[in-house]
């Protein structure tokens, strides 16, 4: 009798020191080869370890990224998105709290005009990343052409293929960076800003008022400008 209450207290707490463990460490999707991914790991690092949780990323390609995190069997989430993720992939429940703003802008070789409205880009030949929702929504009926990679996108506007590239910011910054390409004009203003938030699969909506708690106290901090600027400072 004695061995038997024994070993249902030790597989009692086997069990429990599983699910603490499991909770311990969560690992979220994101998209590929994007320099806003640093970023927003950098934010939500410090939030999660507010809680007491580690967090990783693995990276996929863009559609790839928000049906793995809506399947919820491989990752516990989103690191970053876009508003209304949630209505296309129900299983993501969105942290009301912008953890950054990305913004979409017009990258040149040759041409340097003034950003007034979408409307500016028209006239001219643009390169997009595949998948991006942001230049897809910048760039909608206009002359476009679809690459997979942001390396080819700052490439096809150095050998003059396409008059512009549009991308968000850093994603930009870092590509021309990359690419050793330093012949190249931002134009301003910026095209748009989005904010982008943090999703979590609701098989873990108990930590939902935990994270919104950590971000809504680095947002009153001001952490989430502070580690912007740090981050643009090494691009």
């Amino acid at each position: 009798m004695k061995i038997g209450i024994l070993f249902f207290v030790c597989q009692f707490f086997l069990s429990f020191s599983t699910v603490v463990s499991a909770e311990e460490k969560l690992v979220f999707s994101t998209i590929q080869n994007i320099a806003t991914t640093k970023l927003g790991l950098h934010i939500l690092k410090e939030a999660y370890q507010r809680i007491g949780v580690s967090i990783s990323v693995i990276e996929f390609p863009a559609e790839r990224s928000l049906v793995i995190a809506n399947r919820g069997v491989d990752v516990d989430g989103e690191l970053g998105r876009i508003t209304g993720i949630h209505e296309e992939y129900p299983n993501l429940i969105k942290i009301p709290i912008s953890i950054m703003k990305v913004q979409g802008m017009a990258f040149s070789k040759k041409l340097d005009f003034p950003i007034d409205g979408l409307d500016s880009l028209k006239p001219y030949s643009i390169a997009v990343m595949q998948g991006s929702k942001l230049g897809a929504a910048i760039t909608k009926g206009m002359n476009r052409h679809f690459v997979p990679s942001h390396e080819l996108l700052v490439r096809m506007l150095e050998k003059e293929r396409v008059e512009l590239i549009v991308t968000s910011k850093f994603n930009g910054l870092r590509a021309f960076k990359q690419a050793n390409i330093t012949d190249f004009k931002m134009l301003q203003p910026p095209l748009l800003e989005m904010s982008i938030y943090h999703y979590l699969h609701k098989k873990h909506k108990n930590l939902v008022p935990k994270i919104y708690g950590a971000l809504k106290a680095m947002q009153q901090e001001n952490r989430f400008q502070n580690i912007s600027r740090e981050y643009e400072g090494s691009l």
